[in-house]
């Protein structure tokens, strides 16, 4: 089972997995990292590669994370396996935690945020930039808009189908697109906008979103992958039409399931070449 998945500056594709340890693919040939190389835990859940060329990654063990560097394993004490990283223009890397919170780690100091300095919750499941110098937070209490401390926090009151957000996609110069645990939101010039089946969306589930850059956005649930038109979103969004037309792939289409996992980040990746990667409950799903 696939928990995320993330493309390196040298094109090649690392997985988290539960119980696989991590998995490196280049050229078709598989690397894998477990115990035995180090690991304190054969599940992973989030990867990142830092511009330092270091990759990050979540063990399961509870205590630290690690990271590869230079061929060689290293660790960094923290509580709680994170279920994201999210890495700054300006070079600090944020760490989103399952029960303490925010952390930001910048010049070797780690500085972390927790329900006591506003966050809505403990947890942190999803980071993205939000364009001006702040961060978007997704949290199971709602959506979070963070500069340097919690400013404002988004919930069902505000718009959200649910406060249970599961990733985060933000276009540049455009939408924060929010997968819930209920649909899909749109938040722009401050204007929430919601797809669910009511408005044409095949499921009211969403764990991951990723923009193919051909005009349609993708995305995964606990029942099978699906995409959108962008187009479409757009104009429900202008109030041009009541719904969106939505195509739903499953175990027909040459998945050999269609049961996606969500929670750890990125739970969805497009790479250089234009393929599409999703983590699975049966391993990684690829659409080119």
């Amino acid at each position: 089972s696939a928990l995320s998945v993330f493309e390196d500056r040298q094109h090649r594709i690392w997985f988290g997995t539960a119980g696989g340890g991590l998995g490196r693919l280049r050229d078709n040939r598989l690397t894998t990292y477990g115990l035995p190389e180090g690991l304190a835990s054969d599940i992973v859940g989030p990867v990142l590669e830092d511009r330092e060329g270091r990759i990050w990654f979540g063990p399961r063990a509870g205590d630290h994370l690690q990271r590869i560097e230079q061929g060689k394993m290293a660790a960094l004490p923290l509580r709680g396996t994170p279920p994201c990283f999210h890495e700054d223009l300006d070079g600090p890397l944020w760490i989103g935690t399952p029960g303490h919170g925010l952390y930001r780690l910048a010049t070797g100091q780690l500085t972390q945020w927790t329900t006591a300095d506003g966050l809505p919750s403990r947890a942190v499941r999803a980071i993205v930039d939000d364009g001006e110098g702040g961060l978007w937070l997704g949290t199971p209490r709602g959506l979070v808009r963070f500069t340097n401390r919690p400013q404002t926090v988004y919930t069902t009151a505000d718009g959200l189908l649910s406060d249970r957000v599961m990733a985060l996609w933000r276009e540049p110069d455009g939408p924060l697109w929010i997968a819930t645990s209920r649909g899909l939101n749109r938040l722009e010039n401050g204007r929430f906008t919601a797809y669910g089946p009511a408005q044409g969306l095949c499921d009211n589930q969403v764990l991951s979103i990723v923009d193919d850059r051909l005009g349609n956005l993708w995305m995964t649930s606990s029942r099978g992958l699906f995409h959108v038109q962008k187009r479409q979103l757009d104009e429900l969004a202008r109030g041009e039409r009541a719904e969106v037309a939505c195509t739903m792939l499953g175990r027909g289409d040459g998945m050999e399931s269609a049961q996606f996992n969500g929670g750890y980040q990125p739970s969805a990746w497009r790479a250089h070449d234009g393929r599409l990667w999703f983590p699975s409950v049966r391993g990684l799903v690829v659409v080119d």
